[in-house]
């Protein structure tokens, strides 16, 4: 029987995480001729494994492109059946990617769009809370009429948010009716257009994810979700997220969370959902727990829990998906539940992100630095080793990775670079910390 050879993307990093192929599979390394990317994996991956793609014709930087541009407008196809390679290991799902796949017979290795139309659908995805009971913020499901008066059904601050929204875009914190008036008069919410209305609760927003497989179900620990205010446009942005230690969180707490997320992992169960669900929940002073929204796609924290297999109780993750995936191993009716980790992991995933410090619509890129592993000792910081699957827990390692090159004119609101890193880039309450901020001030473009 033939091996079935695995397409993976480096430039990914997730994927390249998972460093053992199933039996009887092999890695095909897909990488963008003449890149950054070229340039990084030419030194530790082998010329036999490692497959070329022509993103020059497109006439776009390799960190303008998403997936489907390179699968639409790059010669990859021809790259795939000439090679033989008729799987795709990937980060995200969508329903131009599920289309191509199809129409040319490619099998993609991801969590299926379908599941990411609903979960990731802000209201739908309180409608299935609400059907199963599953805590969460009261809500409600508004349209706002023009020339027609409106009230808002809950007292004090809320949240409003667009059905298809994400890394805070169409989510907005309204006080009063006023501030529904004024983001219809700035086009930012529209009339006719449905939108879910939720209360404001109060606490800290956390991260964790729920890995679900024929015969599995099993939780992450959680990650901080921390935030900076941009002084451009005055409103908190995403930064990164930080792995809360089991230390760190009281046993009550510990319970609440593994019950809620058990719950949730049932449904998904049920419904042969596969792959990973990143959900976003809130907990209140009173240490309750309220889901607000789920991604169901790799996140910012899918190298870690892919590398360091204690951050999912233990289990062997990336092995368990590739095999049941590419087997198509049906849902057995009972599956091994694992619960909450026992770790004391508080790494962190750091954007880089241009406009914290530029006022510039775009900005010429100066700098580019080594792609790979490298070490932080205070001010400190060294590059190791360009091999990333060479990660570990061992002294303060970090993963820098960016697809930028010196030249290319960049936007101000794009993600110039990703940090990953094994020890804290923030504080426990979401800032950054000494270490962060060296890191931020290094890496200079």
């Amino acid at each position: 029987m033939s091996r079935k050879r695995i397409g993976i993307f480096p430039k990914d990093k997730d994927s390249i995480m998972t460093l053992i192929p199933p039996q009887d599979a092999e890695f095909c390394f897909l990488v963008a001729k003449d890149s950054n990317e070229a340039e990084w994996v030419n030194k530790f991956l082998k010329p036999t494994e490692t497959y070329y793609y022509d993103a020059s014709v497109t006439k776009k930087f390799i960190s303008d492109l998403n997936t489907i541009d390179i699968l639409q407008q790059t010669d990859l196809l021809t790259v795939l059946n000439k090679n033989d390679i008729k799987y795709l290991y990937l980060d995200i799902a969508t329903q131009e990617i599920e289309d191509w796949s199809i129409a040319n017979q490619i099998n993609l290795i991801i969590t299926p769009y379908k599941f990411r139309k609903i979960y990731e659908n802000k209201i739908l995805f309180d409608n299935l809370l609400a059907e199963y009971n599953i805590p969460k913020p009261r809500s409600s499901i508004v349209k706002f009429e023009e020339n027609t008066e409106f009230t808002l059904p809950f007292s004090g601050k809320t949240v409003l948010q667009k059905s298809l929204s994400s890394g805070g875009e169409g989510t907005f914190f309204i006080d009063s009716v006023a501030d529904i008036k004024r983001l219809i008069a700035t086009k930012e919410i529209s009339y006719s257009e449905d939108y879910l209305l939720r209360e404001y609760i109060p606490g800290t927003t956390y991260g964790i994810t729920v890995f679900v497989a024929p015969g599995h179900v099993a939780l992450s620990s959680i990650r901080l979700q921390c935030f900076a205010k941009n002084i451009y446009q005055q409103r908190n942005i995403f930064l990164g997220v930080q792995w809360v230690s089991y230390s760190a969180i009281s046993a009550e707490l510990k319970q609440s969370i593994e019950e809620v997320f058990a719950s949730i992992g049932d449904v998904l169960y049920k419904q042969h959902f596969f792959g990973f669900a990143n959900f976003d929940f809130q907990v209140d002073v009173n240490k309750k727990v309220y889901l607000i929204e789920c991604n169901a796609r790799f996140s910012s924290a899918t190298v870690q829990y892919l590398k360091f297999h204690e951050l999912m109780g233990g289990v062997d993750i990336r092995n368990v998906f590739l095999e049941t995936m590419i087997n198509s191993t049906p849902f057995p009716k009972k599956y091994i539940f694992s619960g909450y980790p026992n770790t004391e992991f508080a790494g962190s995933s750091l954007k880089v992100n241009l406009y914290l410090d530029f006022n510039n619509e775009t900005v010429t890129i100066s700098k580019q630095y080594p792609l790979g592993l490298y070490s932080q000792n205070g001010l400190t910081i060294k590059f190791k080793d360009p091999d990333i699957r060479n990660f570990s827990r061992l002294a303060n390692e970090f993963i820098y990775y960016s697809d930028v090159v010196v030249e290319q004119k960049f936007s101000k609101f794009g993600e110039i670079a990703r940090i990953v890193s094994n020890y804290p880039l923030f504080t426990l309450t979401g800032a950054l910390n000494d270490n962060g901020n060296t890191l931020l001030n290094h890496f200079e473009y």
